[in-house]
Protein backbone atom coordinates (compact mmCIF):
# COMPACT_ATOMS: atom_id res chain seq x y z
CA UNK A 1 0.00 0.00 0.00
CA UNK A 2 1.38 3.39 -0.91
CA UNK A 3 0.53 6.36 1.31
CA UNK A 4 0.92 9.96 0.15
CA UNK A 5 -0.25 12.56 2.66
CA UNK A 6 2.48 15.14 2.08
CA UNK A 7 4.36 15.70 5.36
CA UNK A 8 2.78 12.87 7.37
CA UNK A 9 3.11 9.94 4.94
CA UNK A 10 5.61 7.99 7.06
CA UNK A 11 3.58 8.50 10.25
CA UNK A 12 0.35 7.40 8.55
CA UNK A 13 2.11 4.37 7.02
CA UNK A 14 3.50 3.40 10.45
CA UNK A 15 0.06 3.74 12.04
CA UNK A 16 -1.53 1.66 9.27
CA UNK A 17 1.14 -1.06 9.64
CA UNK A 18 0.62 -1.21 13.42
CA UNK A 19 -3.15 -1.45 12.97
CA UNK A 20 -2.63 -4.33 10.53
CA UNK A 21 -0.59 -6.17 13.17
CA UNK A 22 -3.14 -5.44 15.91
CA UNK A 23 -6.01 -6.62 13.69
CA UNK A 24 -4.13 -9.87 13.04
CA UNK A 25 -4.24 -9.68 9.25
CA UNK A 26 -0.45 -10.02 9.15
CA UNK A 27 2.30 -11.24 11.48
CA UNK A 28 4.98 -9.02 9.91
CA UNK A 29 4.77 -5.56 8.39
CA UNK A 30 7.40 -3.57 6.50
CA UNK A 31 6.95 0.18 6.71
CA UNK A 32 9.16 2.72 5.03
CA UNK A 33 9.45 6.35 4.24
CA UNK A 34 11.66 8.43 2.01
CA UNK A 35 12.14 12.11 1.26
CA UNK A 36 13.86 13.20 -1.93
CA UNK A 37 14.41 16.87 -2.66
CA UNK A 38 14.53 16.74 -6.41
CA UNK A 39 13.77 20.35 -7.28
CA UNK A 40 14.82 23.69 -5.75
CA UNK A 41 11.30 25.17 -6.11
CA UNK A 42 10.19 24.29 -2.56
CA UNK A 43 13.44 25.59 -1.06
CA UNK A 44 12.93 28.95 -2.74
CA UNK A 45 9.30 29.17 -1.64
CA UNK A 46 10.05 28.23 1.96
CA UNK A 47 13.01 30.62 2.02
CA UNK A 48 10.95 33.54 0.68
CA UNK A 49 8.29 32.74 3.30
CA UNK A 50 10.93 32.90 6.07
CA UNK A 51 10.24 29.31 7.16
CA UNK A 52 13.78 27.87 6.90
CA UNK A 53 16.25 27.94 9.77
CA UNK A 54 18.82 30.69 9.29
CA UNK A 55 21.34 28.56 11.23
CA UNK A 56 20.56 25.46 9.16
CA UNK A 57 19.97 23.47 12.39
CA UNK A 58 16.84 21.75 13.68
CA UNK A 59 15.68 22.83 17.14
CA UNK A 60 12.26 21.19 17.38
CA UNK A 61 10.21 22.24 20.43
CA UNK A 62 12.95 24.68 21.52
CA UNK A 63 12.37 28.32 22.35
CA UNK A 64 15.49 28.96 20.25
CA UNK A 65 14.06 27.40 17.09
CA UNK A 66 14.29 29.69 14.09
CA UNK A 67 12.64 27.61 11.36
CA UNK A 68 12.88 24.14 9.93
CA UNK A 69 15.50 22.30 7.90
CA UNK A 70 14.70 20.22 4.84
CA UNK A 71 16.68 17.05 4.29
CA UNK A 72 16.71 13.82 2.32
CA UNK A 73 16.56 10.43 3.91
CA UNK A 74 14.87 7.08 4.04
CA UNK A 75 14.20 4.21 6.39
CA UNK A 76 12.44 0.84 6.46
CA UNK A 77 11.26 -0.87 9.65
CA UNK A 78 10.33 -4.51 10.16
CA UNK A 79 7.42 -4.62 12.61
CA UNK A 80 5.96 -7.50 14.61
CA UNK A 81 3.78 -7.75 17.65
CA UNK A 82 6.04 -8.08 20.71
CA UNK A 83 4.76 -11.56 21.56
CA UNK A 84 5.51 -12.78 18.02
CA UNK A 85 9.00 -11.23 17.99
CA UNK A 86 9.83 -12.85 21.34
CA UNK A 87 8.43 -16.22 20.21
CA UNK A 88 10.46 -16.03 16.97
CA UNK A 89 13.67 -15.17 18.84
CA UNK A 90 14.04 -11.84 17.01
CA UNK A 91 16.43 -9.13 18.19
CA UNK A 92 14.17 -6.34 19.44
CA UNK A 93 15.47 -2.81 18.96
CA UNK A 94 12.44 -0.92 20.27
CA UNK A 95 8.83 -1.31 21.34
CA UNK A 96 6.20 1.14 20.10
CA UNK A 97 3.87 2.16 22.91
CA UNK A 98 1.24 3.37 20.45
CA UNK A 99 0.56 5.17 17.21
CA UNK A 100 -2.17 7.41 15.89
CA UNK A 101 -3.08 9.72 13.08
CA UNK A 102 -6.03 11.84 12.07
CA UNK A 103 -7.10 14.16 9.32
CA UNK A 104 -8.40 17.65 9.84
CA UNK A 105 -9.84 17.75 6.34
CA UNK A 106 -9.13 19.97 3.38
CA UNK A 107 -7.31 23.22 4.08
CA UNK A 108 -6.37 26.26 2.03
CA UNK A 109 -2.67 25.36 2.15
CA UNK A 110 0.03 23.20 3.72
CA UNK A 111 0.87 25.74 6.42
CA UNK A 112 -2.77 26.58 7.23
CA UNK A 113 -4.42 23.72 9.14
CA UNK A 114 -8.17 23.76 9.59
CA UNK A 115 -8.82 25.71 12.82
CA UNK A 116 -12.33 24.20 13.17
CA UNK A 117 -10.99 20.64 12.94
CA UNK A 118 -8.18 21.41 15.38
CA UNK A 119 -10.71 22.69 17.93
CA UNK A 120 -12.73 19.45 17.53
Amino acid sequence: MAVDTACSSSLVALDRACRTLREGTSRVALVGGVNVLGHPFSFAGFSYAGMLSRRGRCAAFSAGADGFVRAEGGAVLVLKRLADAVADGDRIHAVLAGTGSNSDGRTTGMTLPSSQARRR
